[in-house]
C-alpha cells in the first residue's frame, strides 16, 4: 500500500523560508550498488570534486530514484542525468555514467520532468545497464553537491548499499570569514 503524497501547500514565502535555508537533508541510496568515492570517477572534473563534493555508486539496479524529497529543476536532453533542488536550497546532480551524453538519450528513459516535486523513492531515469558498460566510458552513477554552499558529509565508500539504505547528509557549508 502506498502512502498518501501531499505536495506542500504553497503561500507567501520569503525564499529562505520555503526552502529552509541552513537546514540539513538526509540522502538515501537512489539504487543499490557498490558505494564508492568521487574519486574512484574517470573524469578529473568529478574525480577532483570540481563541481562540488559527493559520491558515486557503480549500480546492479537500472532505476535511478529520488534520494530525497525535492524539485527536479533540470532533465539533461540526453536523459542520463538530472539536477534537483533539495528543501535546504541546495542542488543536487544524479549523473548515469561517464560520458553517457554520447548514447544521445539511447538506453534512458525519464520518469519525470523537470519542475515536478518528487518525493524520496520515486522513479527518476531507467537506464539499460548493458548498453552504457559497452558505449559509456564509466557506468558508474556521479551524486554531487554543486557548488561550495553545501557540502555532503563524509561517507564509507567500498562497500555495498542498498537501494533506500541510509547514505549521507547534505549540509550548508559554513565558512568562518576573517574580521
Amino acid at each position: 500500500m502506498t502512502r498518501p503524497r501531499k505536495v506542500p501547500e504553497m503561500k507567501t514565502f520569503q525564499i529562505r523560508d520555503l526552502l529552509g535555508m541552513g537546514q540539513s537533508v538526509s540522502l538515501t541510496a537512489p539504487l543499490a550498488g557498490w558505494l564508492a568515492s568521487l574519486a574512484d570517477v574517470p573524469d578529473p572534473v568529478w574525480s577532483g570534486q570540481m563541481l562540488g563534493s559527493g559520491l558515486a555508486i557503480d549500480p546492479v539496479e537500472q532505476m535511478l530514484k529520488a534520494p530525497c524529497d525535492g524539485v527536479v529543476t533540470l532533465v539533461h536532453r540526453a536523459h542520463h542525468g538530472l539536477t534537483m533542488t533539495l528543501a535546504n536550497g541546495a542542488e543536487l546532480l544524479l549523473l548515469i555514467g561517464v560520458d553517457a551524453y554520447g548514447l544521445a538519450g539511447d538506453g534512458f528513459v525519464p520518469h519525470i520532468a523537470a519542475g515536478r516535486w518528487v518525493w524520496t523513492g520515486d522513479p527518476l531515469i531507467s537506464f539499460d545497464a548493458a548498453a552504457l558498460a559497452r558505449k559509456a566510458k564509466s557506468r558508474l552513477i556521479s551524486v554531487i553537491v554543486l557548488g561550495e554552499a553545501f557540502r555532503m558529509s563524509p561517507v564509507v565508500a567500498g562497500r555495498p548499499i542498498a537501494f533506500g539504505e541510509p547514505l549521507a547528509t547534505v549540509r550548508p557549508n559554513r565558512v568562518v570569514r576573517a574580521a
